[in-house]
């Protein structure tokens, strides 16, 4: 096993597990992972048999950690379940299956443009945390580019946890039909 590359990707992804709110992580996370040397598969296998089973018991706790897991106690964790079994976690979590996606758009990408995709991915996904998004700011922005970025990526990995957040918090999240109103004011914008 390769401990030292698994390292960056179990941190990355213990992320997924924190008591807030982790969407607004997912871009730096499929950074990390389209980074890292595993197939979508092998980084599916690693979420599900080796981080999974430690750091879902964060989101059981009436008061979980938020701020991020210690490195030292996550990777020994990890470790010492690793020597004992390799069994998957009953863990089905939807931000996994997000993160993953917007990796293999990442990975599609010339390298250099990554790191400008996930800008406009965290800039545009305020438009799903919060419903007076703080003010969305993109360099050189071509709003038929976004258009396509906002309905080919960022709807099918942000937009279907629009109204189970909508659910819980009114007051916090936008429905589906306030973050397509605040989009189109955006695009407007932009003309």
């Amino acid at each position: 096993m390769e401990t030292n590359e698994r390292k960056p990707v179990w941190l990355a992804m213990s992320d997924l597990f924190l008591d807030t709110d982790v969407r607004i992580w997912y871009p730096r996370v499929a950074g990390i992972l389209a980074e890292s040397p595993f197939t979508i598969a092998e980084l599916a296998d690693i979420f599900a048999c080796e981080v999974a089973p430690i750091a879902e018991q964060n989101l059981r706790l009436v008061a979980g950690e938020w701020g991020g897991f210690d490195q030292e106690w996550l990777f020994s964790r990890i470790l010492t379940r690793l020597s004992r079994s390799n069994r998957k976690s009953d863990a089905a979590h939807e931000d996994w299956q997000a993160v993953a996606f917007l990796i293999s758009i990442l990975r599609r990408l010339e390298e250099s443009e990554r790191p400008i995709r996930r800008a406009i991915w965290q800039q545009l996904s305020k438009f799903f945390l919060d419903r007076d998004p703080a003010p969305v700011t993109i360099e050189n922005a071509n709003a038929a580019a976004l258009e396509i970025i906002w309905r080919d990526e960022m709807w099918p990995s942000y937009g279907g946890f629009a109204k189970t957040y909508r659910k819980h918090s009114r007051a916090t999240y936008p429905s589906p039909e306030e973050i397509e109103q605040a989009w189109t004011r955006f695009k407007n914008a932009l003309s």
